[in-house]
Parts: structure tokens; sequence; C-alpha cells
């Protein structure tokens, strides 16, 4: 990352503690940093950690934003999770992976002509959305590593860091770091909030690939993901009823 790049970066998250009306004394008391070590960051001295954007982003601050400075968009991906009655991220997951395969089969009833180039570019994004969701117990590193069919020292490379700090950082025993964030983005398309949380809470490209699609496509699409969010929901009942009755 570019010291202009990372000014960029550094006045966003400035901006952001500012438009919650908070003092750095103040923001402090929400964050690990004390106010000295926060004030350092603020003046550049000291980069931003993973772990203190978590601790912004608990506080409102929007991650992709933060890095990319493109405002995450919510769309109609969102709005069905938000009213299909699934909660858990896992079970969200679980059904973004039905959501990305039906998705793929809505990109036959596109509103117009998709370039092939563009098809191509969405047929990868959905395939990554499956990838992410059949390695959950795995790292955001190995799965983004595995996705794109790289070794650990290619991916270092890509990543512009040492191949030891890499798979120290694959293996979750050393933290991300803002440079990795950023080049995570700028190599592999990687939304910043999927790399810090784990979950995968930027839809955009899938968003995009519903707007491109006819609403008879969409009914299609809806009625596929519904039928699964009933599944979804039915399996933890079932899972519920077990354990309580294990308790018994």
């Amino acid at each position: 990352m570019q010291e202009q790049e990372y000014q960029q970066v550094l006045n966003r998250i400035v901006q952001f503690r500012r438009q919650v009306g908070k003092s750095q004394v103040e923001l402090s008391n929400h964050t690990s940093l004390s106010q000295a070590q926060l004030c350092r960051l603020e003046a550049g001295f000291n980069r931003y950690q993973a772990q203190t954007l978590r601790e912004y982003a608990k506080l409102g601050m929007d991650i992709d934003y933060v890095i990319t400075g493109e405002h995450r968009k919510a769309g109609a991906v969102e709005l069905f999770i938000e009213q299909s009655g699934v909660n858990e991220w896992e079970e969200k997951e679980q059904l973004l992976e039905l959501g990305a395969w039906a998705l793929e089969v809505g990109l036959n009833y596109a509103k117009e002509k998709i370039s092939q180039e563009k098809r191509d570019y969405f047929k990868e994004e959905l395939r990554r959305y499956r990838v992410i969701a059949n390695h959950k117990d795995e790292t955001v590193l190995y799965r983004l590593r595995k996705f794109h069919e790289l070794s650990q020292e290619e991916m270092a490379g890509q990543l512009a860091v040492g191949v030891k700090k890499y798979r120290s950082m694959e293996r979750g025993i050393s933290d991300i770091d803002i440079e990795l964030i950023w080049n995570a983005y700028r190599k592999f398309h990687c939304s910043p909030s999927y790399l810090l949380g784990g979950h995968i809470e930027n839809f955009s490209t899938l968003n995009e690939i519903w707007n491109c699609v006819t609403l008879e496509g969409q009914k299609k699409i809806a009625e596929l993901m519904q039928f699964g969010a009933k599944l979804v929901r039915e399996d933890k009942k079932k899972e519920i009823c077990e354990t309580q009755s294990k308790e018994m």
C-alpha cells in the first residue's frame, strides 16, 4: 500500500470517529487502545491492525468503505435474508450457497445480453461464494487461497508478505494487518468485511446479478431461496430438539 493510499484510508477512519461524535479519549474507552495509541494511529505514526478495525466495526464503521472508498449497498439479497427468519451466520451461509447456485441459473434469464467476459466474472464470483460456504471450519486466508488454487508461496507473493508470516496467518496463529487486507482486496476483490469477520457480509456482486435478471428469473430464484430457508429453519429446529432431548 502506497503512503497516499494509506492516508486516504486513515482519513476515512478519522472521519468515522468524528461522525459518531467521539473524542479520542471516548473512542479509546470502547477499544483495547489507549488514548496515546489512538493518537499515534491517527497521526500515521503506527498502522491499524485487524483487531482495532474489528472493534471499530462493532461501533458501526463500514469496513468495506474505509478500505475501498466505496459504501456497501444493501439490496435484494440482504432484504431476503433479513425476512427469511435465518439469523445465525452458519445458517445464512447455507442459504447463500443455495442462492449462489440459483443466481447462476438465473443468468439464463438476463434482461439483456451479458458479455461473455461479464458472465465469466459473475460465474467465478458465484463459485467463490460456494467454496467459502464449503470450508467454514478453515481460516479465511485458507479458503481464499484454495479458491484461487495457489500454493502458500504463491499466495504470500500475491499478498506481498513473507512465506513464514503468511503461513502463520493462514493457520490463525497471528492476525492479519491492514496491508494484507488492502492487498487481498486489490488482488482478489476479497471484501475487507469478509476477511476480518470470516462471514460474507458484502453481497454487492449477488445484488448486481439479481438486478440483471428478468422478473420471471427473479421469481424462480426467490422460490428456490424460500424453499432453502424453510429447510434451514427446520434443520435448526430439529437440532434444538435433539439437544434438549439429550439434556433431559
